[in-house]
């Protein structure tokens, strides 16, 4: 590539040009993609030769030489500047936040039939006033903790009092009425309903099958209504 003639450095006072190779290169540094760096011992390189090429016309050789060799200098160690130096880097661009896909959580409810319902009912009029409360709370908790139900799951058990056809359709309309509770009160997703009767008893409470006040209330825990919530929360 010819350097700009805006670029050269002139001769003065009619001096020799010495050494035409140490001007190429000098030259040559000049379009050099790292000749920012090596811009200062270019400039001296060509501050050298021009007093080389005085010091020839006024005193001969031997008073240029040393001109000379501060040039080669100067041009080698511009050389090794440039090839060290690099182009500051492009800035990179701003990381975009990843997007996270939402996290599925299971949640499991466990309410008291006792409190929900009247003594072996199941109907929404059954339903006792602490019932009614803690379904409504319910609700409110799933609308504002939720931002998305993927499903529920609502099962009904009983106690073991009653034959297994009784209390397996007890179970089975407790947990529909609760179901449709909820759906009343906005929750939304999908509900699949079920009744177990009286499987997967907690308590025991010995053997005694005689309805007594005591083993109905020893059985109490085994009268709930149980709810596995599948969704997304905020």
């Amino acid at each position: 590539t010819t350097p700009n003639p805006g670029d050269q450095t002139p001769q003065v006072n009619g001096a020799a040009k010495l050494r035409p190779d140490l001007w190429l290169k000098l030259g040559q540094l000049k379009q050099h993609s790292g000749f920012g760096c090596a811009a200062q011992k270019v400039a001296c390189g060509e501050v050298e030769l021009v007093h080389a090429g005085n010091e020839y016309n006024q005193q001969g050789w031997r008073h240029a030489k040393p001109y000379i060799q501060i040039a080669e200098d100067m041009t080698s160690q511009g050389s090794s500047s440039a090839e060290r130096c690099h182009a500051p880097e492009a800035p990179q661009p701003p990381m975009m936040p990843v997007a996270q896909p939402p996290v599925m959580t299971t949640e499991q409810v466990r309410l008291d039939a006792g409190a929900l319902f009247r003594f072996d009912r199941s109907g929404k009029d059954d339903m006792l006033p602490e019932g009614r409360a803690k379904l409504d709370e319910l609700a409110r908790k799933l609308s504002q903790g939720y931002a998305q139900i993927e499903r529920m799951t609502i099962t009904g058990y009983t106690d073991r009092l009653g034959t297994e056809r009784y209390n397996q359709a007890l179970s089975e309309r407790r947990a529909q009425a609760v179901a449709n509770y909820l759906k009343e009160r906005g929750v939304t997703g999908s509900m699949s309903v079920h009744g177990r009767g009286k499987a997967d008893q907690v308590v025991a409470c010995g053997t005694k099958t005689k309805r007594t006040p005591a083993l109905v209330s020893c059985l109490q825990p085994n009268r709930r209504v149980e709810i596995q919530i599948e969704g997304v929360k905020r």
